[in-house]
């Protein structure tokens, strides 16, 4: 049984319980923190202790599971903005421009109404390329916060640094897969529509020209979610796998065909006839069958050019 003192010391954590450090690593805890307690940590990254412990059972059931059975994910974090307009009209440099967007998330504390587009208190500056039924929930894996941090100079990225409203501890792209049917909690129920395709505006919020280019050539680009039964959520609900009607194309795989091998007819064709993807995915992968693809340098590069 795993003890859970608040009160002991982070170091003292490490030492009875090695698994933790991955995790602290995980969640951007400071794992020094001078002596400080476990809740102080956790509390200081603004997450809670209690979703701390639930992602170390985790990593100590998955270690010590003799048969392999896969751990549930959780929703790590909750994040919602409202539009804001922000710049300067006037400037030079194009990242000090006006601009409008609802790229700046912040954690939500306690339970959010999930609606049918949006969370309460979240919505999208551009309605043309964001939001809508298929883009309702966007998601993205805790798991690639450490690798972000280390290649951004260890800039000190919280939870919905990369516009998600779902940060989701225990699955990524490699994990989930088109069509996916997920609960959360006791009430909502999500379904995978497409990969995250990521825009200028995240680049502009971090001023690296170059970061959605980044995200999409990693793959780290997370995913959306289309709700399919309203319902309330919270940070450390489980996330239940109800439903994989199409277990052979993970949002990785489709990535992959919509952006490195785009030479491979036969794959995009397939992709594209699967009705549980978002229509904007089967039109794009359509056209480039009959070759009329848009370029998607407008997209990552847009008003940072």
């Amino acid at each position: 049984m795993l003890e859970c003192d608040l009160d002991s010391s982070v170091p003292d954590w490490i030492i009875d319980h090695p698994e933790s450090l991955e995790v602290f690593q995980e969640f951007g805890i400071d794992y020094g923190c001078g002596g400080k307690s476990l809740a102080f940590a956790c509390e200081t990254v603004g997450i809670s202790p209690a979703l701390v412990l639930a992602r170390i059972r985790q990593v100590v059931q998955q270690r010590d599971d003799e048969h392999g059975l896969e751990t549930i994910p959780l929703l790590a974090s909750i994040q919602v903005s409202l539009p804001r307009t922000l710049g300067d009209e006037g400037a030079n440099d194009p990242m000090d421009r006006c601009w409008t967007t609802g790229f700046f998330k912040e954690s939500v504390a306690g339970p959010v109404l999930l609606r049918t587009t949006n969370l309460d208190g979240d919505s999208q500056a551009d309605l043309i390329h964001h939001g809508g039924p298929d883009k309702a929930v966007l998601a993205y894996s805790a798991k690639h916060y450490a690798d972000w941090r280390q290649t951004m100079n260890n800039l000190s990225l919280p939870f919905g640094a990369f516009g998600e409203n779902f940060t989701v501890q225990g699955a990524s792209e490699a994990d989930v897969c088109i069509g996916d049917i997920w609960q959360v909690g006791d009430e909502a129920v999500v379904q995978v529509s497409q990969p995250r395709q990521p825009c200028w505006k995240l680049a502009r919020r971090w001023r690296i020209k170059s970061l959605a280019s980044q995200v999409q050539q990693t793959g780290r680009t997370g995913w959306y979610f289309r709700v399919l039964k309203e319902g309330v959520v919270a940070a450390g609900m489980p996330i239940v796998l109800e439903e994989r009607p199409h277990p052979d194309w993970t949002v990785e795989r489709a990535n992959r065909v919509m952006h490195s091998d785009k030479k491979n007819v036969t794959e995009a064709l397939e992709l594209a006839a699967i009705p549980l993807l978002s229509e904007n995915w089967r039109t794009t992968l359509t056209r480039r069958v009959d070759q009329q693809e848009p370029d998607p340098s407008k997209r990552m590069i847009g008003e940072n050019g």
